[in-house]
């Protein structure tokens, strides 16, 4: 039996067949419906992208990647930007002229097709989306059934205003060269600018033909310089015919176009098949993932999608990119980040971006912040000495080498590590804390003062450099001067930040200065382990009073009055946001997923899995105040709002890679920069669970069953073993949960190798061995039925520290050592017996 939660029944709404489009019959992964009529969505391919507001059937905008970033956009008010209406449809029947789209539609769609159905004057409307997986184009399917029982008789038209905007500059273009190839009834507009690539927009039926394909005006002979593209089409319908109308659309440069649209007109459903195909096994990729909780596994699927759709051309190579369509830039943050939980499943996805981001790089190694079309050309932004990248390519770059032992694609990134982590060091103040701009995750304002994100994230990056320098056997005389410095970062955090009157770790403005807001970002510190228990469960709970919305997750900042200090944070006008909106106060998913990890850390697994469930899965935001089933950037918190719990920016990239990291870590993943282990603490309602895991290079097979609080046997790759701490690639581990018959290692702060258990004329031992830093105290945690009776290194009793807990009659020990040389080999023995209590 498995827990059926309250938003089971909403992830089984989620759910339906393909069955029109695609293959015949074919059962899409991932698909979700929608039918209360609000809302946004974002779907795309590799080369076009449609956004749609309101759930109105009619995309507001339609962006390209190629040939170079140019989006069809009439949108003038961010908030408002339904009110941008390029693509339109009218019916003229009966006498009347009703135009379509103006209000919600059901949907059904999947991060790379939607399907929009109404019923309108006893005509059955479907509008299809779809998008090629080769060519540059996106594919329009207007499908009309006669629900009556008499015949019908009707007119359709749709126009596209073909004028584009640039994507960095976002320069208006209206006048084009419209010409037409009639025996095919193509369009094609053509913009002869630099600053538009020299881009072709082109459209092509390849259904219904048109009744006509020319506007009057044109017939006439007159030269047209506006680019809309008019078509009508005629039909009359006998009860239950049905007619189609395929549209295709897209861009590419002028002496191709002939070519593409050839290719699409003759091959467009096999496009579309091997796009959808893509998809569906990406969303399977890395091995098949048993929780016996559908509404998480569902989104899964989901997050795995985004991440294998969220990726775009741009300059000849196809990037991740932040969503389908309103942004045509490549971000090193979104990429560092998604790749963080990519790994985990699909290690080619980090291999092919840090190759990308390496192309980037100059001879000074200073990495890149972001890649774009602006004017007439591609541009590289550098990051500034502050910047928050500096840190992510370590602290992603440590996980990647965990997860693909690929020390080939991380020498290629060291000297861009090395130079990010020397430029973030001259942000580190007197007070051993790091300063920077801005707090936490903001783009926006502008006081450079001590930061507690910063000061983290700089102690994980220092962290996991200084295992890849050893890995790489680089640079390693530098680390002690390294180490002594995250050292002091990790004392000032608590002694420079924590206040105890608000029990949380707070920013400043400036070292003399509080910053009275809450921030999201402290939540890392929880998560990455920096804190006490004590302190670790007091932040949390300050959290949760403050920056937790009880039915969206974790706001940003608080209190949400950053547009009443706009002067006092240097913020341009209006840049902060209203109140609950965006940056002022908004949840954003990052905020969340760290809450959850820090409940994780702070073993709390089952109020982590209702968190999850709650904020992160799709079943989750659909039955939140104004949910949909989407994933987002932000949502709007302020509950005086209409608009109270309205998600922006949906089928958002990070969105998917936070949500599968958070989901493997409460399934029991644990990483720390020297390995990659399992934890037998696991939300109550995952007993017989399995999932895949890329460990060090190869697809591993984790397998939990039974309950407790400790591994009571441990089989690796088929035989017996005694760690669930790992640093090289095995096919399959199977974890039983229990009261544990023989020792196991259960943490390391090192390497652990040659772990062997031999029970010998009475005696009881566990021997490893151990590589670290040299010189450098390091932690190991031992789980076993007995006492510890000795330890040996080297073969000779040394001065180690042990602290012990019983708890139900197993004992926890922490071994503290120094191994002087960084390699030792250990051996622990046992008492004979456990104690007799005495009653």
């Amino acid at each position: 039996m498995f827990r059926i939660s309250k938003l089971y029944i909403g992830a089984l709404c989620l759910t339906l067949v393909f069955c029109d489009g695609g293959r015949r019959g074919q059962q899409n992964p991932v698909q979700v419906s929608f039918d209360k009529l609000y809302g946004q969505i974002e779907v795309g391919g590799k080369f076009v992208g449609l956004e749609f507001h309101k759930s109105f059937p009619l995309p507001s905008r339609i962006s390209f990647y190629y040939p170079a970033a140019n989006s069809i956009d009439h949108s003038t008010d961010y908030w408002k930007r339904y009110e941008s209406r390029p693509y339109r449809v009218w019916l003229e029947m009966d006498g009347k002229t009703d135009t379509l789209g103006l209000c919600g539609w059901p949907y059904r769609y999947a991060p790379h097709f939607a399907v929009f159905k109404k019923e309108v004057k006893g005509l059955g409307f479907s509008i299809r989306y779809d998008f090629a997986d080769k060519l540059p184009a996106a594919i329009i399917r207007i499908t009309v059934k006669n629900l009556r029982d008499e015949n019908i008789r009707f007119k359709l038209g749709t126009a596209l205003s073909a004028d584009i905007k640039t994507s960095h500059t976002y320069a208006h273009y209206r006048k084009a060269q419209k010409s037409y190839i009639r025996d095919n009834y193509t369009t094609l507009v053509r913009y002869d600018a630099r600053e538009t690539g020299n881009a072709v927009i082109f459209m092509t039926n390849t259904g219904l033909k048109p009744a006509d394909n020319l506007p009057p005006e044109d017939r006439a002979g007159k030269r047209m310089t506006d680019p809309v593209i008019g078509h009508s089409y005629q039909a009359e319908l006998a009860p239950d015919d049905s007619i189609q109308i395929i549209q295709i659309i897209g861009s590419c440069r002028t002496g191709e176009a002939a070519s593409i649209i050839s290719r699409l007109r003759g091959n467009w459903r096999d496009e579309v098949n091997s796009y959808n195909d893509y998809v569906n096994h990406y969303a399977e990729k890395g091995g098949d993932l048993k929780l016996n909780y559908p509404a998480l596994e569902q989104s899964a699927r989901w997050s795995k999608a985004i991440i294998g759709t969220n990726r775009h051309y741009i300059d000849g190579t196809i990037v991740p990119m932040p969503c389908p369509a309103e942004y045509n830039f490549f971000f090193t943050h979104d990429l560092l980040l998604t790749g963080i939980g990519a790994g985990i499943f699909d290690m080619e996805y980090v291999q092919e971006g840090l190759r990308f981001l390496m192309k980037l790089s100059k001879a000074d190694s200073i990495l890149a912040h972001a890649y774009y079309w602006k004017d007439s050309t591609f541009v590289t932004e550098f990051c500034q000495a502050d910047n928050w990248n500096h840190l992510w390519i370590t602290i992603a770059s440590g996980a990647y080498l965990r997860h693909s032992a690929d020390t080939a694609i991380v020498r290629l990134v060291y000297p861009v590590m090395k130079k990010s982590l020397e430029m973030m060091l001259t942000n580190m103040g007197p007070d051993s804390v790091m300063y920077a701009i801005r707090p936490d995750w903001w783009d926006a304002g502008n006081v450079y003062g001590p930061r507690v994100y910063i000061t983290v994230l700089t102690i994980r990056a220092i962290d996991e450099f200084s295992h890849i320098s050893h890995t790489l056997k680089t640079d390693e005389h530098e680390l002690p001067g390294l180490l002594s410095i995250r050292d002091a970062l990790k004392k000032n955090l608590v002694n420079r930040f924590w206040q105890e009157d608000q029990a949380y770790l707070m920013n400043k403005l400036t070292p003399f200065e509080w910053d009275g807001h809450f921030y999201s970002g402290s939540l890392v510190a929880a998560m990455y382990n920096l804190l006490d228990d004590d302190k670790s469960r007091t932040l949390i709970k300050t959290a949760e009073n403050i920056l937790l919305e009880p039915h969206i997750g974790i706001r940003n900042a608080m209190p949400d009055d950053f547009h009443l200090l706009e002067e006092k944070y240097n913020l341009k006008a209006g840049e902060a946001g209203r109140p609950g909106y965006y940056f002022n106060g908004g949840v954003w998913p990052q905020g969340t997923a760290w809450y959850i990890e820090a409940l994780i850390q702070n073993n709390q697994p089952d109020k982590a899995l209702a968190a999850l469930e709650k904020y992160l899965s799709l079943a989750g935001i659909l039955n939140s105040p104004n949910g949909q089933p989407s994933f987002y950037e932000c949502r709007i918190t302020n509950t005086d709002s209409a608009v109270y719990g309205a998600i922006d920016k949906p089928t958002f990239l990070w969105f998917g890679a936070f949500y599968l990291r958070a989901l493997h870590l409460l399934a029991g993943l644990r990483e720390n920069t020297w390995n990659i282990g399992f934890d037998p603490v696991l939300p109550s309602a995952f007993d017989d669970i399995a999932y895949h895991v890329n460990l060090y290079g190869r697809n591993c097979r984790i397998g939990y069953q039974g309950k407790g609080a400790f591994f009571s046997h441990i089989t690796i790759d088929g035989a017996k073993g005694w760690q669930s701490v790992f640093n090289e690639a095995h096919q399959s581990i199977r974890f039983t949960r229990g009261a544990p018959a023989e020792p196991y290692i259960s943490a390391a702060e090192c390497l652990i190798n040659k772990v062997l258990y031999e029970c010998n004329d009475g005696y009881k031992t566990i021997s490893f061995t151990t590589q670290s830093h040299q010189n450098t105290p390091v932690t190991i945690g031992l789980v076993s039925p007995w006492r510890i009776k000795s330890v040996t290194i080297d073969n000779r009793e040394k001065l180690v520290k042990i602290t012990s807990k019983e708890i139900d009659g197993v004992y926890k020990h922490d071994i503290v050592f120094t191994a002087d040389h960084g390699r030792a080999e250990m051996n622990i023995r046992f008492e004979n017996e456990k104690p007799v209590r005495s009653n």
